[in-house]
């Protein structure tokens, strides 16, 4: 994919480059759930991911070649109601 210098087209509209850039960066790739990579040294690194409503033991952390997957399904309460279901999945690569 080719990206494209728009500004000398969109200099006769004020405030479109302001729009032309969020069309343009809008094909970046978001993540989710959040996270932090910190790097304590050469060979540790410390992931934090914010994962609102999971316990320790609702998640299944595996790690196969340079693939990081972080899976969770938590335990669904007494009190709510059937027929929702709440998971996620997460890979990072290094």
């Amino acid at each position: 994919m080719r990206n494209y210098d728009l500004s000398p087209l969109l200099r006769q509209w004020i405030g479109f480059d302001k729009l032309a850039n969020a069309l343009q960066n809008s094909g970046e790739s978001q993540s989710f759930p959040p996270y932090n990579i910190e790097k304590s040294d050469d060979n540790h690194y410390r992931i934090t991911l914010a994962l609102a409503g999971f316990r320790q033991e609702d998640l299944d952390i595996q790690l196969e070649g340079t693939r990081l997957t972080v899976k969770g399904t938590p335990e669904q309460p007494e009190n709510e109601p059937n027929g929702y279901i709440r998971a996620w999945s997460c890979s990072l690569l290094a």
